[in-house]
């Protein structure tokens, strides 16, 4: 971990625009008591209405943005910050707790492992224990918890490997989109004009056969990110006269290109090339006692979505439940935890087994009850990524189910085809429909769950493309997306005496 703005080691995006969902804001803000919001604030982050304050353009449009919404139900609120904005409040929040100590340079190399067996060549997870990490010059740090958050290059497989441990099953889906971003200071006459309009991003997004994608977005200290790139290796080089010119020749819309015009470059580009989307399937495996995994160390997303942070978020709200609970069940176990140093009552270093007891079973039951937030996220970023020409995937199904061809994953497989052909048409008429944008855009930030795309309302509106048969909707077994009913989407969208119908 860095005190300053050198990108840390395992954050490769560091350099790059951070889009940070509402959801993701929301999270992290009740993740520090109300507190990160207005500490973001006072270090001046720009937290913005993606409603009214972003300007997105869509091929279908042409020139012209998508309509915006001046009168939506609530703002759509995200932070525009650089990475070390985002990541310096968060850590400035956690240093105040006085129970929280933080060791500069050093770097974890391995697990400190009982209850393997010698006599075996593969020892079973549910017989080992994590007590500690071994750091990289030989020391040992016990713990009772041991949580591995080192991002999409996470070493972790590798060391349950080497231990005779099971390691899990990889989702990998790409389809190899590369992007360049820079810090640049708008003309003052650009930015005076878009001050005047209160816009702070414009966003040109990729949808077949268009692969390029460009948004400038403002930052804090009045500084603006641009990025510009492409899917199926349509890619800018890191070259600044070659970049500028990719903005102005290569984008579809030609807008960001006349953004950048009299700007000045503050910084070398940052470029990313190749990237993917890859899911480590932990929840189908027993992990040792006192081992958590948690981010990109499960699952990494595209960076183009935006996903990372926010379901991050989530998984350390759904730990943090599980604690909760936890501890009323073994109200004596937790008081033991607390009362001691977690690694200090015991001669091996990992606690008293009176003080592990809360913690049982956790790091399967954490993985099992984050899966529906990861399985979600997937969906939506490598469901994207699946309309691309030259998509690949190691899975039958864009839900992470494996690469069997057998009757169940390939009917999934088929209807998830129907759903996005189906949700390809409802982005083309969120263009043009305010109220259909903002139904879109709360499902992109996460703030409603994807079944929300099946109201009647928005079925109604799909007038080129047919909704997704009954047949489909029966597969899905959705919940309801408009009520508390907990019915199938078939009984939901085709009963017209349903609640939803009026």
């Amino acid at each position: 971990m860095c005190k300053d703005k050198r990108a840390r080691r395992g954050v490769s995006q560091y350099n790059q625009i951070h889009g940070m969902t509402a959801q993701g804001l929301r999270t992290f803000d009740s993740i520090f008591n109300g507190r990160y919001v207005p500490a973001l604030r006072a270090a001046g982050g720009n937290i913005v209405d993606m409603l009214r304050q972003f300007m997105f353009f869509h091929p279908t449009t042409g020139l012209r943005p998508w309509a915006r919404a001046e009168h939506s139900r609530e703002p759509v609120l995200t932070a525009a910050c650089s990475r070390h904005l985002l990541e310096s409040t968060a850590r400035q929040l956690v240093t105040e707790n006085e129970r929280v100590s933080i060791q500069y340079g050093a770097t974890a190399a391995g697990l400190v492992l009982e209850g393997l067996r010698k006599s075996s060549s593969s020892s079973s997870s549910k017989e080992a224990a994590v007590t500690g990490v071994v750091l990289d010059d030989g020391s040992q740090l016990p713990a009772c918890l041991v949580v591995d958050c080192s991002g999409r290059g996470s070493p972790l497989p590798g060391w349950l490997a080497a231990a005779g441990l099971q390691r899990p099953r990889v989702s990998r889906a790409s389809c190899n989109t590369g992007y360049a971003g820079w810090l640049v200071r708008l003309a003052p006459y650009i930015d005076a004009e878009l001050a005047a309009a209160d816009v702070h991003g414009v966003v040109a997004v990729a949808v077949p056969p268009e692969r390029t994608f460009s948004s400038v977005v403002r930052l804090e200290g009045g500084l603006w990110m641009a990025t510009v790139g492409g899917h199926q290796g349509v890619h800018p080089e890191r070259d600044e006269a070659q970049l500028l010119q990719f903005a102005r020749e290569r984008l579809w819309h030609p807008g960001p290109g006349r953004l950048l015009a009299g700007s000045t470059m503050l910084a070398p580009p940052a470029v990313s090339k190749g990237l993917s989307s890859t899911w480590r399937h932990y929840e189908e495996i027993d992990l040792p006692e006192g081992l958590l995994v948690l981010g990109d160390s499960i699952c990494s997303f595209s960076p183009v979505y935006g996903q990372g942070m926010t379901v991050a978020a989530q998984e350390i709200s759904v730990l943090h439940k599980l604690l909760l609970q936890r501890a009323a069940r073994h109200p004596a176990s937790f008081a033991a935890a607390n009362k001691h140093a977690p690694f200090a009552s015991s001669s091996s270093g990992s606690g008293s087994d009176d003080t592990r007891r809360w913690l049982q079973g956790l790091p399967t039951q954490l993985q099992r009850s984050v899966l529906p937030t990861v399985k979600d996220a997937w969906r939506l970023s490598v469901g994207n990524d699946s309309k691309f020409e030259g998509f690949v995937s190691n899975d039958v199904t864009l839900g992470g189910l494996g690469g069997s061809n057998s009757v169940a994953q390939l009917a999934a497989a088929k209807v998830e085809g129907v759903l996005l052909g189906y949700l390809s048409s409802l982005f083309e008429t969120a263009a043009h429909d305010p109220a259909v944008f903002e139904r879109v855009l709360r499902v992109v930030h996460l703030l409603d769950q994807p079944q929300a795309l099946l109201h009647p309302s928005l079925l109604l509106k799909q007038r080129d493309t047919p909704a997704p048969p009954a047949a489909v909707l029966a597969v899905l077994t959705l919940d309801c997306a408009s009520c508390s009913c907990a019915v199938s989407a078939t009984t939901c969208l085709l009963e017209p005496a349903h609640p939803a119908q009026a």
